[in-house]
């Protein structure tokens, strides 16, 4: 890859994009979804806890292997093949370490989570850090250069092996290690793709000069990661080590149900707008409308989602996983709705990225992990239950102000952003007015809870829909849009 500067990004490039991403991240998140019901019902909570400490400990070290070079390689306006190899050979060197330090540190890790019996799971996906430092660059490139064909496919061809490899040997009675193997095989297999699909090969270079013209953002970026990686999931740990195995394993399942839409939706969105917004970077009126609008669709269709999801919890829960998991019923109650908000909020690292603002994302990071944080020992006081109030309460205070500061770099009021968010709040609360009444009324009645589910869902459609296609917010129109253009 010569020396390359991008043309500004076309609205059908745009849709393009959005259409990809939307349909990878719409084959992923449901093979995810499915998996997970299957997994439940084939394998016990206390499997999820100890697979949860393993993958838990390659999220916090994946900050360390990338230290922000692939976004640094997406942000710049100019990139060559010396940066790119040079990022690359650093990648690989930095997930060879980091896999040596997860498997040798196992023991470590396990009694830190409270958790001996996750030692060996720890160190057979440790091998998962070697496989990903050597494709980090790989997925930078798609991502830079807007093929999110390529980077659909990667997605698609990794939770579809998982699935696959996962389900068939937890049938054969392989326990946790079905989840284990699963999870290698699908990056093995994301891996390869991302090699074909981007078409780019390292050279044989490796130059300091390269790496420290990028140090500024991307170690402020790793810095941010990291800070609020350690902050936000210590969760994890004080569950782990209060609480044992089968409630992280509880809790990590409420985590994975509301973290669909911000992966489903706030991802897909973002990981368009990236490279987008980095071009148009000095055009503050434009960013105002990107993001306006973008956080419109985020708005449109995880306020809904979630806030659903609490109001049909019970029979959902009693439905699709079965007794054994009825502790995650209170739980979704309280996290659904913050993850809807937490999809909102998590749009803010783009602007900071966009922007080259990585010192005032990881400033941002450091205050709101810290306020997380307490937020989390305190709510543990009274258990899970307590720990998902206080998740909701944190969410709720956290919103606004992380909107507002993000904000000043694009001179927006957030009394402008919230306007433009009224509808969907007001759709999303009379939905769940109407879905908390009708459950109620027909479990009063006596009726089966897939019965209770199935009209609770149906109301929620119907309401929705019908409010939707009468107010018809600007995200319906751009959905509109985007269907439109991608039949072209």
């Amino acid at each position: 890859m010569t020396q390359e500067t991008e043309s500004p990004v076309s609205a059908q490039g745009l849709a393009s994009g959005t259409r990809w991403m939307v349909m990878g991240r719409l084959v992923t998140q449901v093979s995810r979804f499915v998996v997970s019901i299957l997994l439940a019902r084939l394998l016990t909570p206390e499997a999820f806890g100890l697979v949860a400490v393993a993958m838990t400990t390659i999220l916090a070290l994946e900050v360390f292997k990338d230290l922000g070079t692939g976004a640094a390689v997406i942000q710049r306006p100019e990139v060559d093949q010396a940066l790119l190899s040079s990022v690359f050979y650093f990648n690989v060197l930095a997930g060879v370490v980091c896999a040596a330090a997860m498997f040798f540190g196992a023991p470590l890790i396990a009694t830190a989570f409270g958790t001996p019996d996750a030692t060996s799971v720890v160190r057979a996906l440790s091998v998962i850090m070697v496989l990903s430092g050597l494709t980090q660059t790989h997925h930078a490139v798609l991502r830079r250069s807007m093929r999110f064909s390529g980077v659909a496919a990667v997605e698609m061809a990794g939770a579809l092996v998982n699935g696959a490899v996962s389900i068939t040997l937890a049938l054969l009675g392989a326990g946790v290690w079905a989840m284990v193997w699963g999870n290698i095989a699908g990056v093995l297999a994301g891996s390869v793709i991302a090699w074909i699909r981007s078409g780019w090969k390292p050279s044989a270079v490796l130059r300091a000069a390269p790496l420290r013209s990028i140090a500024g953002f991307s170690l402020n970026t790793a810095a941010f990661n990291a800070t609020t990686f350690a902050l936000m999931n210590a969760d994890k740990i004080l569950v782990s080590r209060s609480l044992g195995a089968p409630a992280l394993g509880v809790y990590s399942l409420a985590q994975r149900t509301i973290n669909y839409p911000m992966e489903s939706v706030a991802h897909v969105l973002m990981t368009v707008l990236f490279p987008a917004f980095s071009r148009i970077q000095d055009d503050n009126a434009a960013l105002r409308r990107g993001y306006t609008r973008a956080l419109g669709a985020i708005a449109f269709l995880t306020l809904p989602l979630m806030v659903g999801a609490a109001t049909v919890a019970r029979p959902l829960v009693e439905v699709v996983l079965g007794e054994e998991w009825t502790d995650l019923i209170p739980l979704l109650w309280f996290m659904a709705p913050a993850g809807a908000l937490a999809a909102l909020l998590s749009a803010v690292n783009t602007l900071y990225s966009a922007k080259g603002r990585a010192d005032w994302m990881f400033r941002w990071g450091l205050a709101s992990g810290a306020f997380t944080l307490v937020g989390f020992v305190v709510g543990l006081r009274w258990g899970l239950v307590g720990l998902a109030v206080a998740y909701l309460a944190v969410t709720l205070i956290q919103t606004p102000v992380g909107l507002w500061i993000v904000l000043r770099l694009i001179d927006m009021r957030l009394s402008t952003l919230l306007r433009s968010l009224l509808p969907y709040v007001a759709m999303t609360a009379a939905m769940a007015a109407a879905t908390s009444g009708v459950v109620a009324a027909t479990a009063g009645a006596g009726a089966a809870p897939w019965v209770q589910l199935a009209v609770g869902v149906l109301t929620g459609a119907v309401v929705y829909g019908g409010l939707a296609a009468w107010v018809h917010p600007p995200a319906v129109a751009d959905s509109l849009t985007l269907i439109r253009r991608g039949e072209r």
